[in-house]
């Protein structure tokens, strides 16, 4: 984040130091663009904050707004330093709106510079004499044509030099994300447990700093890191309703343009409580597929994972389907922590799947303690890894983060302690092939080899293929909680 502060500081830097005087026509325009901007903000604020508070709750922290709609005017129309402080402006507003904290705010503005100077750059690049002055009606084929390139490569590059600093920005999030609970969550959870062999702070920041210099295709994938395909569209539509305002704003006469500018705001206020309402609609979908305890997917939501599988069958990349279920969980209800206590057991399970899969995985739970994980573009091998670190992952559990007490005596709950076992669950896996590319055939693979798992001892992953039954050896624990002594 910081050599996007400071690239985007650099870039603010030079277009002051290096723009060319503005005229006065420049400056009206810029005090027209700054109004409407602000004026659409304020119009917008409620459905803004209730789009906004609805990605929140989703943990995408993200917000895509309709801010294009000045800027890259601004940046085709205005000199440099204009079209900077219009950033500057807009972006001050939408930090007392959007309530971020600073640092990210600093950074979200820094990548706003970039692509605004960036649009700026490719014009003067294609077509730099005709957008200082106002625009003629009477364009030759050949004009016309070079003025449209020109909109739609300072688009493209608007849009990449915002995408690929957010882009570099998702990668290393999700790598330390990841590393964090694959290292440092099951590191503290060992000490909690006073293991032996639990590792030292230091030891556990190193084996992270060094797992960080060895890039990961998952957390580089397009997926992770260039956002959904509903963000990036609602961007390319704002730049394209962008390009067309630009036109308008550049053949409009001085004397008309404050009216332009007034019926391109309504426009904008339309477009945004469209945008709002299709969120709120997404939102209601997304309720339905959603399973209210854990914050996974539901079973309505198994036909998304049929089609996914069928993306992957026509274009003949992997797929790779978990099934998981936590080891004597009617126990659980019934001996040890009483339903409420079950309850909150199935609420951490549903936090660790989501925080040991990626992005692009579904985490499904099937009914009652069994859940179902799709691993997209994934062979058996990384299959095999992902579904142990789930289940290291869930053995190393000490304690929740919220109350649990057994039902008899009261006493809060440490697995593995006090007569309390651990906490444990046995994984079945299955690889699509050719003859099994729907969801209902791997279900049912993987049923198979969770149920072998379980007959063998539990807490272990097996796979059913061909040959029979494949059980996979388990990797010690980081934290074996039943070792120790207490």
């Amino acid at each position: 984040m910081l050599f996007i502060d400071l690239l985007g500081a650099a870039a603010a830097a030079h277009a002051l130091t290096h723009s060319s005087a503005p005229h006065i026509r420049h400056w009206a325009l810029l005090i027209l663009l700054t109004g409407a901007a602000l004026l659409h903000t304020h119009l917008t604020r409620r459905p803004e904050d209730r789009r906004r508070s609805a990605r929140l709750d989703t943990g995408r922290v993200e917000f895509v707004d309709l801010d294009y709609l000045w800027l890259f005017p601004g940046a085709i129309l205005l000199p440099p330093a204009l079209a900077v402080a219009l950033v500057v402006t807009v972006r001050t507003r939408r930090y007392f709106l959007g309530r971020k904290p600073a640092g990210l705010w600093i950074s979200t503005t820094a990548t706003v510079i970039l692509g605004v100077l960036a649009a700026a750059h490719t014009r003067d690049l294609i077509d730099p004499d005709r957008w200082h002055r106002p625009l003629a009606l009477s364009l030759t084929t050949t004009e016309a044509l070079t003025a449209v390139a020109m909109l739609a490569a300072a688009a493209a590059a608007y849009f990449t030099a915002e995408a690929l600093p957010i882009a570099f920005y998702r990668a290393i999030r999700n790598r330390a994300h990841r590393l964090a609970h694959q290292h440092c969550v099951p590191g503290i959870t060992a000490c909690l447990a006073d293991a032996p062999a639990s590792p030292a702070p230091r030891a556990v920041i190193a084996e992270i700093a060094t797992a960080m210099r060895h890039p990961d295709g998952r957390d580089w994938a397009p997926a992770a890191t260039l956002g959904s395909w509903a963000d990036n569209r609602t961007v390319l539509h704002a730049l394209a309703l962008a390009g067309l305002a630009t036109v308008v704003l550049a053949a409009t006469p001085h004397p008309a343009a404050p009216v332009v500018m007034a019926v391109l705001v309504a426009l904008a206020v339309q477009e945004t409580i469209q945008l709002s309402r299709a969120g709120h609609i997404q939102q209601l979908e997304n309720d339905l597929c959603t399973d209210a305890l854990t914050g996974t997917y539901n079973r309505h939501a198994l036909p998304l994972l049929d089609a996914t599988l069928a993306l992957h069958h026509e274009r003949d990349r992997p797929a790779a389907l978990l099934l998981l279920d936590l080891d004597h969980f009617k126990l659980w209800n019934d001996v040890w922590v009483g339903h409420p206590g079950g309850d909150k057991i199935l609420r951490a399970l549903g936090a660790i799947l989501r925080a040991h899969t990626r992005q692009e995985d579904s985490v499904v739970r099937v009914g009652g303690e069994e859940f179902a994980v799709l691993l997209p573009d994934t062979g058996l091998d990384a299959a095999v890894q992902t579904a142990e670190r789930i289940r290291q992952a869930i053995a190393a559990t000490d304690r929740l983060d919220s109350d649990l007490i057994t039902l008899t005596g009261g006493k809060p709950v440490r697995f593995g302690r006090d007569g309390v076992p651990r906490l444990t669950a046995s994984i079945g896996i299955a690889v699509a092939t050719d003859e099994n590319f729907c969801f209902e055939k791997l279900y049912r693979i993987c049923d198979a080899g969770m149920y072998e798992a379980k007959r063998r001892g539990r807490n272990q992953v097996a796979c059913v293929d061909d040959e029979g039954v494949v059980l996979y050896p388990r990797a010690a624990d980081v934290a074996d909680p039943s070792t120790a002594t207490k």
